[in-house]
């Protein structure tokens, strides 16, 4: 586990909890949150009246990113269902 990881799970209690039961989901949902985060800057930026092209470009390059993440999260899910919590 990286520094980062371990610093962020000691941040946050959820995250925590959720590296205990299985640490690739806890990755997946650190990411996701940081593509939240991301959007929602860029968004904010769009509404104080900044206007790059490049804002949607990365609008449209993280939703693209938040997909395959939530799929990826969900394929884990799954695959926790089915083969209960240890990591393969």
């Amino acid at each position: 586990m990286d520094d980062e990881l371990e610093n962020e799970l000691r941040a946050d209690p959820l995250l925590k909890k959720i590296a205990e039961r299985d640490i690739r989901l806890a990755e997946l949902v650190l990411l996701e949150s940081r593509i939240i985060a991301m959007q929602t800057l860029l968004q904010r930026a769009k509404r104080n009246g900044l206007e790059y092209p490049e804002i949607d470009e990365y609008l449209l390059l993280m939703d693209g990113g938040s997909k395959q993440v939530v799929a990826a999260l969900n394929a884990r899910f799954k695959w926790l269902q089915d083969n209960g919590t240890e990591i393969p």
